[in-house]
């Protein structure tokens, strides 16, 4: 058993993945198809939008994978869609952390007079992958262990703790993923923000994007809060050695994560809501300005 199992809760449907899978490949082309593709900023976030892309996608991939897997037991089959399906949550929150750093450097950079290397991308998704890796495969080692979600449609994590050492462990992993993300974006934002106020030489379209990086970290904030506060609920319990259900119902685990899922649909809609240019180059039709270098607008 997973976090918790209930015979009343609903997967999320399917339609409410795609939405978001559509506003991904929406602005993921609006930047690889345009000339934005020539900014590593945007070519970064386009990256991030990618991979939340696939792993909306994810779910339905390991279903259809599954007739092609009849060599494996059910325990394999479990350990297999658990890893993937925790390597990409991992992979989502840790290349957005790196995105928040990647703002701080800019700005420290350009605020020194320094040369900016795009060797640092490079190295943002090798960390990236390496943590990733680092807080999934644990249970293909043997420590800790995967087992069925919320639903019970998918693997995942298991948060049961074993009453051994591993326990020590899974409330790493948890801290780890979930808490110390937060702190990072939050912290490389707050000096990002404050280094361009400060600059006098930073590029418009640099600020412009750091405040739409602000706003999207806010949304998913939002989005991610209620199935992190589920989880470290399931932590403090079994500490407590309190029945976390007691305090949950399954409206309550079905609500977050569906907010967890659409978390990319309202990232978005969230950075067209910020940026004129994405906006521009979106649907550039409806518009009736451009945004020009210095992130001003001008007549077209």
């Amino acid at each position: 058993m997973g976090e918790t199992e209930r015979e009343d809760l609903k997967p999320v449907p399917h339609r409410r993945r795609i939405f978001s899978v559509a506003l991904c490949a929406w602005v993921t082309g609006t930047i690889l198809l345009t000339d934005l593709r020539s900014n590593w900023s945007y070519k970064n976030l386009a990256n991030f939008y990618i991979i939340a892309c696939i792993r909306r996608l994810l779910p339905t991939i390991l279903n259809n994978l599954t007739v092609f897997l009849f060599f494996l037991s059910d325990v394999e089959k479990c350990d297999v869609d658990g890893f993937l399906e925790t390597f990409f949550a991992v992979f989502e929150v840790e290349f957005l952390t790196h995105i928040c750093i990647e703002r701080y450097v800019i700005a420290k950079y350009v605020n020194n007079g320094w040369d900016l290397k795009n060797s640092h991308y490079t190295l943002y998704y090798f960390l990236s992958v390496m943590f990733s890796f680092v807080y999934s495969a644990p249970p293909l080692f043997g420590v800790v262990g995967f087992a069925r979600d919320f639903t019970c449609t998918s693997c995942i994590l298991d948060m049961i703790f074993p009453g051994t050492w591993e326990n020590a462990l899974m409330i790493a992993i948890f801290v780890l993923r979930s808490v110390k993300p937060a702190i990072f974006m939050i912290i490389m934002l707050k000096w990002a923000s404050k280094l361009e106020r400060q600059c006098i030489n930073c590029d418009k379209i640099d600020m412009q994007l750091t405040n739409s990086i602000v706003a999207i970290i806010a949304a998913h904030f939002i989005c991610w809060a209620p199935i992190v506060f589920i989880r470290g609920l399931v932590i403090i319990s079994q500490l407590l050695n309190i029945n976390p259900m007691v305090y949950l119902c399954a409206d309550w685990i079905s609500w977050a994560m569906w907010m967890h899922w659409i978390a990319p649909a309202v990232s978005v809609i969230t950075l067209f809501a910020t940026n004129d240019r994405i906006c521009y180059y979106s649907y550039g039709v409806f518009v009736s300005s451009k945004p020009d270098d210095d992130g001003k607008e001008k007549e077209h």
